[in-house]
């Protein structure tokens, strides 16, 4: 565990892990991020219905 050469596929196993998680969370940013868009419009829409 502490020698160089395992310390290197420890980096190198959490960078393949960090990136597959980059992966998803881009995905899930495509999808709902639309959905979060029209969600602060209607939202903002209520309120100036409420203010008017």
């Amino acid at each position: 565990m502490g020698d160089t050469q395992s310390q290197v596929k420890r980096c190198v196993i959490y960078a393949e892990l960090l990136k597959k998680q980059e992966q998803e969370a881009a995905e899930q940013a495509r999808v709902k991020g639309p959905l979060y868009g029209r969600l602060g419009f209607f939202a903002g829409l209520f309120m100036a219905v409420l203010i008017i």
